[in-house]
């Protein structure tokens, strides 16, 4: 009997003494963001650009039973040592990234960064990301470190435990929105600059082009000193979203080295109720030819040459797309048809009937 109560005593105090093993938790947490560009809480993005938004302060019940805070110069230190690791979950919107959600520490200084990838339309896009911090050791509270202020370490002895290796602070999901703003000003005439463009203030207001539209209802878009669109605008025009580029289209470029060429091409190929006219820089004077580009294809248009303002207008242009203009008629190569095959009959000996005869 005496043994026996020993052996239980013995494992009572052995329980006693022993560490408790936490299990991984998680723990949710409020994570604002600031635009790291214009310092201000913002959850709005720019299309097709890389947008920063820096984390803020976060704050939590620790293991301990009483409040943290990681400040945003804590989280990146922490981040840096490896003491937590990022992830960023995406619930819906993933298609709308040109680049994956991540965190990255900037001057100590974490930032979320991401793309949203261009759409070319008229509508916003928007994406739900939740952010989660995971530690990858256990972390403490030591009061008496940093001249007596209190300071995050992983000693453990008799110091507060903070998070436990595993545990993980998971922010709530944030809607981040991205779209493309209306021009700057509506009239008779009105130039699209690249500067609009970088800016992504480029969709028209359709209802706005009908009502800043002169008695004929005619507008003309300026695309700086590259091309000039001049259309009849009606009342059930739609909104449109004239962002273009201006770059050289390489495999043309290359094809024709001793081409002169301006391009202009309208990603999102905006159409127009009613057709109207395009307007070009004659480059090649008379000898100038325009083509509309389709990614393989170059299909010529019919132009008239205006020898006084030294332009080539092409009419019936309802929807904008890419636009090659050239100093020459381009050679295009044409396919070598194959010769007609003449198909051999092979001999074949003959042979005498059998007549039967013996």
């Amino acid at each position: 009997m005496k043994k026996t109560l020993a052996a239980v005593l013995a494992a009572a105090m052995a329980l006693s003494t022993a560490s408790v093993a936490f299990a991984a938790d998680t723990m949710d947490v409020e994570i604002g963001f600031v635009d790291a560009d214009a310092s201000e809480s913002s959850t709005n993005a720019k299309m097709g650009k890389t947008t920063k938004y820096a984390l803020n302060d976060i704050s939590f019940a620790n293991r301990s039973g009483s409040d943290s805070t990681f400040t945003t110069e804590i989280l990146g230190e922490m981040l840096d040592e490896g003491w937590l690791r990022s992830s960023v979950a995406v619930s819906s919107g993933r298609n709308n990234f040109a680049s994956i959600p991540v965190i990255k520490v900037v001057d100590g200084q974490p930032q979320l960064q991401f793309k949203f990838a261009h759409t070319y339309g008229t509508d916003d896009v928007e994406a739900d990301l939740a952010i989660r911090l995971t530690a990858t050791r256990d972390i403490y509270w030591d009061a008496d470190l940093n001249n007596n202020n209190g300071a995050y370490t992983t000693g453990s002895e008799g110091n507060t435990l903070v998070l436990k290796k595993g545990d993980t602070l998971a922010g709530e999901k944030t809607t981040f929105k991205a779209a493309y703003d209306e021009i700057t000003a509506y009239g008779e005439d009105m130039t699209i600059t690249l500067a609009e463009v970088d800016n992504n203030a480029v969709v028209a207001d359709g209802e706005e082009l009908y009502i800043n539209a002169d008695s004929d209802s005619k507008v003309t878009f300026y695309f700086e000193d590259t091309a000039a669109f001049n259309t009849k605008i009606s009342g059930a025009q739609k909104d449109v979203n004239l962002y273009y580029s201006v770059d050289e289209i390489d495999d043309i470029v290359e094809h024709y080295p001793d081409v002169d060429f301006e391009f202009i091409s309208f990603y999102g190929a905006p159409s127009f109720t009613n057709s109207g006219s395009m307007t070009f820089n004659a480059i090649g004077a008379k000898n100038t030819t325009v083509y509309t580009f389709d990614g393989e294809t170059l299909t010529p248009l019919d132009t008239t040459f205006d020898s006084t303002y030294g332009t080539v207008t092409a009419k019936g242009i309802k929807k904008l797309t890419t636009f090659v203009v050239a100093d020459q008629v381009l050679e295009v190569e044409e396919e070598e048809e194959p010769d007609d095959e003449v198909t051999e009959t092979p001999d074949v000996e003959e042979e005498n009937p059998n007549t039967g005869a013996c």
